[in-house]
């Protein structure tokens, strides 16, 4: 029987580097360490009789009941398949960190869609007085306006000191998406990455049963 598969586990180291990589630059929880012996790097199949003849018939057989008793075989898969276990659990990590931040940034987006609106509201009396909207009141103009109507230039200056708050508000929540977002971009890499880890473990949980496969069927007394 004739195997085909990549050399040992260096498919999953370079994908758990790539992972480390982005959680260390995004401040996130590293994950998982992955302590994985290598499958090797075997093309073509195996030759029970030539198997036989280097180790001799008897020591061949006994190495193959051992190789094909259950507890020798969960034990071997055993690590691939905590490690899958693993990189899963990182992924729901992840998943519970993105949740919180997508409801931010909603939350984000809905804030200053009411400030815009507050801001083109009371811009209105800026318009009014022939101001365009996004510059203050001149304090003369106010100052004018208090002269004549105190009670009107009282809500005008009132009404400039409010837009101002607003408007450092609208740049502080804009600075609080600005940086959710690139938390986002940023976890969104990460389980990029971390879903390929994973692809790489299913591709190496799949050749160490490919593995197991040849040695249940294998005679490895050498004989038909």
């Amino acid at each position: 029987m004739g195997l085909l598969h990549s050399p040992g586990l260096s498919g999953v180291q370079g994908a758990l580097w790539e992972v480390q990589q982005l959680a260390q630059a995004a401040g996130i929880p590293l994950p998982p360490p992955l302590q994985l012996p290598s499958l090797p790097p075997l093309v073509g199949g195996c030759d029970a009789q030539a198997l036989a003849a280097a180790l001799g018939a008897e020591v061949a057989q006994a190495l193959g009941e051992q190789l094909q008793l259950p507890g020798v075989q969960q034990l071997l898969t055993g690590d691939l398949a905590g490690a899958r276990s693993a990189v899963l659990g990182y992924l729901g990590t992840l998943d519970t960190l993105r949740g919180p931040l997508l409801a931010d940034l909603a939350d984000g987006q809905g804030t200053l869609g009411a400030l815009g609106q507050a801001q083109d509201t009371l811009s209105g009396l800026r318009a009014a007085l022939g101001q365009p909207g996004g510059s203050a009141l001149a304090g003369d103009v106010i100052s004018a306006v208090a002269d004549a109507c105190p009670a009107v230039g009282g809500l005008l200056a009132y009404a400039e000191g409010t837009l101002a708050g607003i408007e450092q508000q609208v740049q502080g929540v804009s600075s609080a998406l600005s940086a959710g977002l690139d938390r986002l971009n940023q976890l969104t890499s990460l389980q990029g990455a971390a879903e390929a880890l994973l692809a790489e473990l299913d591709a190496h949980v799949d050749i160490q049963a490919a593995l197991l496969d040849v040695v249940n069927g294998m005679n490895f007394g050498g004989g038909p």
